[in-house]
């Protein structure tokens, strides 16, 4: 089936009863500066809002809209949610972007400096194989951060070695 829906759309990913597309709503649609997650009803192809914390659905003018870039997603299927990193350059911050699928709702988890410093390739995120760890990694000052993916916050900063003056880390 095709759909054709109005403005600059991105897939994301399928809810667990492939019943909901989530997608990325680029605004402006010709010459983006910011996005917000969308979700896409495939009964009636229509595009709605995400759900807030308390399950109600969020009116157009209350949805997070978002000026960041896209470094990586992970997707935990015990959790039914999507991990998602993201970096805004002129703020230097960098945020977890957490999509609950399940229940079409999302939240955020920010991240302490160092993260976000940088440019976006110089990040990454990891879930274990068993789920009970989620971590984000800014290679030059060579600092994971350790999430609770249950409770959504950051647990600790790790500095795994010594920053070398060239923006490098330094294993030691």
């Amino acid at each position: 089936a095709r759909l054709d829906l109005p403005g600059n759309i991105e897939p994301a990913m399928f809810s667990p009863a492939h019943d909901v597309l989530f997608a990325l709503d680029y605004l402006p649609p010709t010459k983006p500066e910011r996005f917000r997650v969308r979700a896409i009803d495939l009964t009636t192809g229509q595009l709605t809002p995400l759900l807030d914390r308390s399950g109600k659905r969020l009116s157009p003018a209350a949805e997070e809209q978002l000026r960041a870039d896209r470094i990586d997603s992970v997707y935990d299927p015990q959790r039914s949610m999507l991990f998602t990193l993201y970096s805004h350059q002129p703020d230097a911050a960098a945020f977890v972007h957490c999509l609950h699928v399940g229940q079409g709702r999302a939240q955020r988890i920010a991240l302490p400096a160092p993260f976000g410093q940088q440019r976006p390739g110089v990040h990454g995120i990891a879930l274990s194989p068993s789920g009970h760890r989620l971590c984000v990694v800014h290679a030059p000052s060579a600092s994971v951060a350790d999430i609770d993916p249950d409770r959504l916050v950051v647990k600790q900063v790790t500095a795994l070695a010594d920053s070398g003056l060239s923006g490098k880390p330094n294993a030691r």
